[in-house]
């Protein structure tokens, strides 16, 4: 496989496929790449499960989630 279809596939499946061929591939440009996806694609995925979390949490407590959905969809 050529080194910029790797580079590119690297991307493809977000930090699995990064995670992927980084323990695979050799060859240090996709290896840059799969690095890059990990560190990308893995820290918005850790973004994504924090507020996920807190959101959840507040609509079941009442607090923060309904507050803001009160807010947003009550009339003046």
């Amino acid at each position: 496989m050529e080194e910029n279809v790797a580079g590119l596939l690297c991307y493809v499946g977000g930090w699995v496929t990064g995670l992927i061929f980084f323990l695979i591939d050799k060859r240090p440009f996709v290896r840059f790449h799969a690095a890059q996806s990990i560190v990308v694609f893995g820290g918005l995925h850790i973004v994504y499960i924090i507020l996920t979390t807190i959101f959840i949490t507040g609509f079941w407590a009442g607090g923060l989630g309904s507050s803001l959905s009160a807010g947003c969809c009550s009339a003046p």
